[in-house]
């Protein structure tokens, strides 16, 4: 995002744009946290402020992004969609993150030397957490919500690729074991680090999912979405935050299909929903004709090839 990011996958959360009484005029933006295994990393944010999911969950909505206050359903739904949020399977680890015996002898190496220097704050057998804040000396600055320089010791699982450091400062990992060595005073040798480097890239790696369904499942799993329209989601902003995802999801979809008259269909089933959209829930009877409209879509979309 032009101006609210220094690079990919970064935000600057104090900036106006998202809640103008955060403004600081300083450009520091943050990375953003994958969710995966969220249930397991507490505490939560970066300064590890919150130990409660919900009330981070909220404080995000509330107070970053200057949102309404959440119903407490819309709340709890959030939250146990995020704790739905399991690790991706890596076929390098067992059950209990311990190396596999294919592992290279490099790798092995380098599990040695991380745990004997980085397993007191990175635990194994918790997910490579400690569920504790440290004050390391990589936070320059200090921010709103920040324990004076304090930040969140973070899962070493699934990260692969991605930037590091909650500035997103370090674009490869083998940046990040240096920059340890020398913190740290640990000593290492060029090898030694690059052992470690080799284990740190298995504990990241992740096996992406694949999804083997036909693609009118999928279409029929995605428009299901708009069954959560009830009286607790009448009010327009939530009406329009799932017919939105929903109307996107379906897009992405799009090229999967097959035959010219599928597409068309679905097309048709879009600009639908886009109407609804604009015009909104107003009463019962638009609720009985969009509740219509969904069944009859969900037939039609497992026709389609």
């Amino acid at each position: 995002m032009p101006g609210y990011s220094s690079k990919p996958g970064t935000i600057d959360i104090t900036h106006r744009f998202f809640n103008v009484e955060n403004e600081d005029n300083v450009k520091n933006a943050l990375k953003i946290p994958s969710l995966r295994g969220i249930q397991f990393l507490a505490p939560y944010g970066h300064d590890g402020k919150f130990f409660s999911l919900s009330e981070f969950t909220r404080h995000v909505i509330v107070n970053m992004f200057s949102g309404e206050e959440p119903d407490a359903f819309i709340l709890d739904s959030l939250v146990a969609y995020q704790r739905e949020l399991d690790f991706l399977p890596n076929g390098h680890l067992d059950r209990q993150n311990r190396l596999l015996p294919s592992a290279s002898q490099n790798t092995r190496e380098g599990q040695k030397l991380f745990e004997q220097h980085c397993s007191g704050c990175h635990i194994r057998t918790s997910y490579f957490v400690d569920n504790r804040v440290h004050r390391l000396g990589s936070k320059k600055d200090i921010f709103q919500w920040s324990f004076e320089g304090a930040v969140k010791t973070p899962t070493l699982l699934g990260r692969r690729g991605s930037h590091f450091f909650h500035q997103a400062k370090f674009n490869e990992i083998g940046d990040v074991t240096s920059w340890f060595n020398q913190q740290m005073q640990m000593n290492l040798g060029p090898n030694q680090q690059a052992n470690i480097n080799s284990y740190l890239e298995v504990l990241a790696f992740e096996e992406r999912p694949h999804d083997e369904r036909h693609i009118s499942e999928r279409l029929v799993e995605t428009i299901s979405l708009l069954k959560l329209f009830d009286a607790r989601l009448f009010r327009k902003k939530y009406q329009e935050l799932v017919l939105e995802t929903v109307i996107l999801l379906l897009k992405e979809k799009a090229s999967l299909l097959k035959t010219r008259s599928s597409r068309m269909g679905l097309e048709v089933t879009i600009k639908e929903l886009s109407t609804w959209l604009k015009k909104g829930l107003q009463n019962e009877e638009d609720y009985k004709g969009f509740k219509a409209l969904v069944k009859n879509r969900q037939s039609e979309f497992f026709k389609y090839e």
